[in-house]
């Protein structure tokens, strides 16, 4: 049986780099503009009513000639009405840009008819109850329209401040000085909040760059993970069996040889079809007993199998430990027994046992290029969240701890 490996092997690095991103590293863009539109709608409202109904009860305190309650009264009641569809619309529709925009139209129309609506004491210094009115819609078109519309929309309503006064009265110098503080406001608050916008768009660009280099970190990790994976995959199936050919362990024609070709075929073919669902339990007794079937036929096997359901990506892991640390046994250690036990403590950390008495090896002589031990146990174990120990000697035989534990098994 002929078997392209090089084709499963970029079959399953393919599926790697189709995997989608997670979840907590995609960035929702515009973030900083929307949260300073809902700062700008529950900033706005409360800015309209309060100084709506401050200006209200300042307008009737200082009732006095020219003022009539013919023109004050409507104007207030109009406000009143003004203020409650102003309420509806933020709440239904957030502050949009044509409330606001006509928000600067009636006070600016309100702005006109001063003469009829504030006292003759009070215009020529600027302190009428309708500047804090203008100052809100001032400000309110900074918030929300653009520089280009909001801008003009200030001058538009300082303009109607002065010419409402001088259509009031014979003109004062001292009557620009409320068109003067919004013309100021206008240009301070155009400027705050454009300075506000450009650094959340650049805070977010940084978090952008930050959750990129975040993303093609975990994506370079889980193809380098998946790689090794690919690797011991070779390791413990094609590489092993061309091994135990040429060693002699197995004649070319047996039955034991054409088992392992057929198990080896089916595992480089699910290297093409992705990791199991690690939510998945499955019985780490059966897939232990099928290892042995499969890698100790010429073993004598004492097997202490209890019942114990793990994830599917640890029953994984463990069984491909358990193979790789019985084809050791075949290959190394001159014996024709070894003993594989599983047990579950009471805190139900799960472990795994693999001994032979045979010739042994010095742990310390493994070298970074061993596969065999660094990778297709100790390296597959870690990525499950497990630890692997090699305990051997010289003439002493070698036992293979593995240990797993998150309470997450079923016995």
């Amino acid at each position: 049986m002929l078997i392209d490996t090089n084709r499963l092997l970029a079959d399953a690095r393919a599926s790697v780099s189709r995997a989608p991103v997670p979840e907590d590293l995609a960035l929702e863009r515009g973030a900083p503009d929307r949260a300073l539109d809902r700062f700008a709608a529950v900033y706005g409202l409360a800015l309209r009513l309060g100084t709506v109904g401050l200006g209200a009860i300042a307008a009737v305190l200082s009732l006095a000639p020219p003022v009539a309650p013919l023109w004050l009264v409507p104007v207030l009641g109009g406000l009143a009405v003004w203020c409650l569809l102003f309420l509806s619309v933020v709440v239904r529709h957030g502050l949009t840009h044509r409330l606001v925009v006509a928000d600067s139209l009636i006070v600016c129309a309100i702005l006109l008819l001063q003469g009829h609506l504030v006292s003759a004491a009070e215009l020529p210094n600027s302190s009428a109850w309708l500047l804090p009115i203008a100052t809100a819609a001032v400000l309110l078109a900074q918030l929300r329209l653009r520089p280009a519309v909001g801008v003009p929309i200030g001058v538009l309503i300082s303009a109607a401040d002065a010419l409402g006064q001088s259509l009031a009265t014979n003109f004062q110098p001292s009557m620009l000085i409320g068109a003067g503080i919004l013309v100021i406001q206008t240009g301070l608050a155009a400027a705050t909040v454009q300075l506000v916008r450009r650094a959340g768009r650049a805070a977010e660009l940084e978090c952008e760059r930050q959750a990129e280099q975040d993303r093609d970190a975990q994506v370079a990790a889980a193809r380098r993970a998946d790689e090794r994976e690919h690797f011991r995959q070779l390791h413990d199936t094609a590489l092993a069996t061309l091994t135990m050919v040429g060693s002699g362990s197995v004649r070319s024609g047996s039955a034991i040889l054409h088992a392992r070709a057929a198990s080896d075929a089916a595992a480089l073919r699910a290297l093409s079809t992705g990791p199991s669902r690690t939510d998945r339990q499955e019985r780490l007794d059966d897939r232990l007993r099928s290892v042995i079937e499969t890698e100790a036929a010429d073993l004598d096997i004492a097997a202490a199998l209890p019942v114990v359901s793990v994830r599917a990506d640890v029953a994984a892991a463990i069984s491909a430990c358990v193979g790789e640390a019985l084809r050791n046994v075949v290959r190394h250690s001159g014996v024709d027994a070894a003993s594989v036990g599983v047990s579950v403590d009471r805190a139900g950390r799960l472990r795994v046992d693999i001994r032979d008495r045979g010739r042994g090896f010095d742990v310390r002589a493994i070298g970074a290029h061993s596969r065999g031990v660094r990778e297709s146990i100790l390296g597959r174990m870690a990525d499950v969240g497990g630890v692997a120990e090699v305990l051997s000697m010289p003439a002493g035989g070698t036992q293979v701890v593995l240990r797993w534990g998150d309470g997450d098994r079923r016995g």
